[in-house]
């Protein structure tokens, strides 16, 4: 998001009021494959059946969780959650019983001080150690019988977000957020957090994406931005392998560039799937955000014009895209309205397609804690409180 201004209280404002308006709706050479002409032919199918949840509206405060952030599923299938809210990193076996903490709140080694310094993500070391990102360091612990031990932290340096990546060679990969909040590049590093190399990753404008503008004209100045992007409009996507590859797409055709880790283009995949109708329901709501959004600007007290997208008839091919633990590309199909089920298209690292995935909707999967056929997700409960969700997945047909 385009956020350069020469006033910055102007800047602020704006923003204030769009977040406001917004919780007011609630809520080289290129091989290519292409994949036969529709989702009616007969493929692997996968389905989960869900074993257990955790979590909820419960008075045992190890099962409590505030906000999940992040999930981590371990070479056992036990798991690490990352709950920034709950001001902490928590450590479940396979079958979700608590095994204790990855350190907790306080100023020394393998802590957290709060505020901004809380856990974010986790991702698993080759080795088998877990990584816990705040925002001022990367922890690294090593599991023991129960919790884990620390073992050193590395600086995080302020722009390098989300997991790091593991290459077979030893070294250690972060992205590094650009101005735009798009993820512009890519750091190797060695383990001595040595830089070795710079990757530019593709990146698309808020203009190719479709972001609704709004214009404001203030004495004799006249400033422009990008605010939010269009209702059901093509979203940049962009998925890391834990090993360093990667994969990129525009959700509003079904093309898919994957990478390897040296940032070679291996293939392109594409399929002839189209997106579901945008139902009735959820033509209301946009409209609803839309609507919202034009009050606030007309509470200005200086000319704003405000041209939001338009609501389309369908919805893009693809939702959302993310690697999993054995390296299987995950693209996640946008949801039907009232279908109970999500679903998506499993490739291996290598492109080639595997299995139709379904499992039900309201678990998100998107964090890649899925090894084999269990996956770990989580769900809110009736009072909106965090659960955290194992699945298995087994052969069935959706």
């Amino acid at each position: 998001m385009d956020t350069r201004t020469s006033d910055g209280t102007n800047t602020a404002l704006f923003f204030a009021l769009i977040a406001l308006a917004l919780a007011a709706c609630d809520s080289a050479d290129r091989s290519t494959d292409t994949a036969a002409s529709d989702d009616s032919r007969e493929e692997a199918r996968r389905v989960a059946d869900v074993e257990f949840r955790i979590g909820g509206h419960t008075n045992n405060p190890a099962y409590q969780f505030v906000e999940v952030r992040d999930i981590a599923i371990l070479a056992d299938h036990g798991f690490v959650v990352a709950d920034p809210g709950g001001r902490r990193a928590a450590r479940f076996d396979a079958g979700g019983l608590h095994l204790g903490e990855l350190g907790g709140l306080g100023e020394g080694p393998g802590e957290f001080a709060g505020g901004f310094d809380l856990p974010s993500r986790v991702a698993v070391h080759p080795d088998g150690d877990v990584w816990v990102n705040t925002s001022r360091e990367y922890l690294i612990f090593a599991l023991a019988p129960t919790g884990a031990t620390y073992v050193r932290s590395m600086p995080s340096r302020g722009t390098y977000s989300g997991k790091p990546m593991f290459s077979a060679d030893g070294r250690i990969g972060l992205t590094v957020l650009g101005v735009h909040g798009h993820f512009g590049t890519r750091v190797w590093m060695d383990s001595a957090w040595s830089i070795l190399s710079v990757d530019t990753l593709p990146a698309n404008t808020d203009e190719d994406l479709g972001y609704s503008l709004v214009t404001w004209e203030q004495g004799d100045g006249r400033e422009s931005y990008s605010a939010t992007p269009a209702p059901f409009g093509p979203r940049e996507r962009l998925a890391h392998a834990r090993t360093g590859g990667y994969a990129g797409a525009v959700t509003s055709r079904y093309e898919i560039d994957l990478y390897g880790a040296d940032g070679a283009l291996l293939r392109t995949i594409r399929r002839d799937h189209s997106g579901p109708i945008v139902s009735n329901a959820e033509r209301r709501r946009e409209e609803f955000v839309i609507d919202s959004m034009t009050a606030v600007f007309e509470q200005y007290p200086f000319r704003v014009e405000y041209e939001p997208g338009e609501i389309p008839e369908q919805k893009p091919p693809i939702d959302n895209l993310w690697f999993d633990e054995d390296g299987r590309l995950w693209v996640k199909l946008w949801d039907t309205d009232g279908d109970q089920l999500a679903r998506a298209h499993v490739y291996g690292g290598d492109g080639e397609f595997r299995f139709h995935a379904a499992w039900p909707r309201d678990v998100s999967l998107r964090h890649g804690a899925i090894r084999g056929d269990v996956a770990i997700g989580f769900t809110t409960d009736e009072f909106d409180v965090p659960e955290i969700v194992r699945v298995v997945f087994g052969p069935g047909s959706s």
